[in-house]
């Protein structure tokens, strides 16, 4: 921006103005032009967690129903499926609104 300023020495003011701001202008557009990933991943990431919770959930009950008794070692996989799904979700989810923002 400052370059195309300098190249325009000599000239009246508003053709100097217009072109640092028509420079800048660009600028912004090209920087801006990926951040629709990151708005997506932002938003899908926790969604996708979700759905991970579910499927760890869903784990627990079928192994529940499997076993016909209740202890840490039959709800434990499937609750671990869950939580860690959830963590990674808001990690990536988090992250991204971050970058975005």
């Amino acid at each position: 921006m400052i370059e195309k300023g300098i190249s325009r020495l000599g000239k009246p003011m508003e053709s100097i103005s217009a072109s640092i701001e028509n420079t800048g202008k660009l600028e912004v557009m090209r920087l801006e032009q990926r951040l629709s990933f990151l708005a997506t991943a932002a938003g899908a990431a926790p969604m996708i967690g979700f759905l991970g919770t579910t499927i760890g959930m869903i784990m627990v009950f079928i192994d529940l129903m499997n076993t016909n008794e209740l202890n840490v070692a039959t709800i434990a996989p499937g609750t671990m499926t869950a939580m860690v799904t959830t963590v990674e979700g808001l990690i990536v989810g988090i992250t991204a609104y971050i970058g975005y923002n």
